[in-house]
Parts: C-alpha cells; structure tokens; sequence
C-alpha cells in the first residue's frame, strides 16, 4: 500500500500551580488484509491532532484540567455494502473539534472526579458516517453516527469507615442516531434517546483477615435500554447492550 510519514512533536511547559501542553501527531492506519482484498488499490487512513490541554491545581485537593482538540481524517478506511456487492473504498475527509474538561478531587475522606466532553463534525464527507433519511439527506451535519456530542461522567470513592468503600460513578450520554432494519432488507436512520448509566459497588476489606475483601453492586441500576450503535451504515443494527446486573465478588490476594 505505499509508505505513510506520521510526525508527532510535543511541548509542555508548568509555572507553579498551571501546565500548558500543546500536541500536534499524525497517525496512519494500514490496510489490512481484507482491505486490500477486495480492493488492491486502497490506501491508508491518515489523520492529525491537534491538541491544547492546560490544567491548574485550584488547591492540595482540587485539580482542573481543559483539552482542546481538533482532528482531522483524510481518505479514512470505509466499509461499504449493497444488495449485490460489498468493499472497502477510502472516503472523503472527516473533520471535527471540541473539547474536554476535568474536575478531580482527592482526599484522605476519598475521591471523585467529573469530566465533560463535546464534539462538532466541521466537515463530514464520508457519507455513510453521517446521518441520513431514506431520501439521501442528513439529518444533522454535526454529528457522527453512534457518537453522542454530549457526554458527562461521574467516577467516585468514598471511605465510610476506613475498611469500607462506596462507589458510585454515572455516565450520561446526549442523543445518537444510528440504523435499524426495516424488515424488508432497508437501513432506517432511528434517533436513540438520551441515556443515564449508573453503577454502585460496595467493597469491605477486614483489617483481622490479611487479603481478603467482599464486594457486591449493580450495574445499570435503572436498566437503561444503552445499545452499541454501528458507527457507519453498514447494514448491521445496534447491538443490545447489558441489563440491570448484580455482582457479589469475594476475592483474596496473598504473598508467597
């Protein structure tokens, strides 16, 4: 498939409580065998970043960080299929942006840490990533199939005695779009409903007993109907994702 020149170059920089980091890589996806099989003349995928992350300790227990990023995809390795023929061909650029933010905390009582994420599509050539009606228009030109541009993420620890933990963590994911099948052979565009993912697990570690701790939680406590969503039309509806679990965990870690 020919060469593919990937430069990366890194600065970074701190003063006292503040760091600056700004990041500018390029990376390359090799065609693989399939790829190359049913067409010889496919090339790699390329893409660049370009990242600004700058972070400040607010206090000894308060840390904020910011990540600023800008990516973009060049003849990007796309899977395609019709009612005779299947392939993979290069598409056209995939261009977006956006923005992650982080508050964490840490302290003897325990920790948590809340992080937001946002993404806009600037320019989406690749059709069969975008959103599209029966008719061939997108719906939404800001946005990827299954990617959500909202995301918020809680992760927690809490020490309620100190041989006992509480953690709870919740992940909230904005609306999706992606394909379903119509029964008759059709891809449908389907909007998926905004999603609440919550899990709570409980560990007890007893100070008289050297490495053994009990656990028990639940996962997807109210049994969000979450599906992984395929990322480009390919003719495969979304998978389900797990119900509402219930974990008892006993484990025991000794030195020999």
């Amino acid at each position: 498939y020919g060469e593919a020149l990937v430069p990366r170059i890194g600065l970074t920089r701190s003063f006292n409580k503040l760091h600056i980091k700004l990041l500018y890589g390029n990376s390359f996806r090799a065609p693989g065998i399939a790829n190359i099989d049913l067409n010889n003349e496919i090339e790699p995928e390329k893409t660049t970043v370009i990242e600004l992350e700058t972070g400040y300790k607010i206090s000894d227990n308060l840390f904020f960080t910011l990540n600023i990023f800008d990516i973009l995809m060049r003849k990007p390795i796309v899977y395609f299929v019709d009612t005779v023929f299947e392939g993979y061909i290069n598409g056209g650029k995939a261009h977006t942006n956006g923005f992650e933010t982080e508050l964490k905390y840490r302290s003897r009582f325990g920790y948590a840490s809340v992080s937001y994420s946002y993404y806009r599509v600037n320019e989406g050539k690749t059709l069969s990533y975008m959103p599209m009606d029966t008719s061939g228009k997108i719906i939404d030109k800001h946005v990827f199939l299954g990617s959500s541009p909202h995301k918020l993420t809680l992760n927690s620890g809490w020490y309620l005695y100190p041989s006992l933990v509480v953690s709870p963590t919740l992940t909230y994911y904005h609306k999706r779009y992606g394909y379903e099948g119509d029964g008759l052979g059709n891809a449908v565009l389907k909007e998926y409903a905004p999603s609440l993912l919550a899990n709570l697990f409980i560990t007890y570690t007893p100070r008289r007993i050297d490495g053994i701790s009990f656990g028990a939680g639940v996962y997807n406590i109210t049994n969000d109907n979450y599906s992984y969503i395929q990322p480009y039309n390919s003719g495969h509806a979304p998978l389900p994702a797990s119900s509402r679990e219930f974990i008892v965990r006993l484990s025991y870690r000794g030195l020999y």
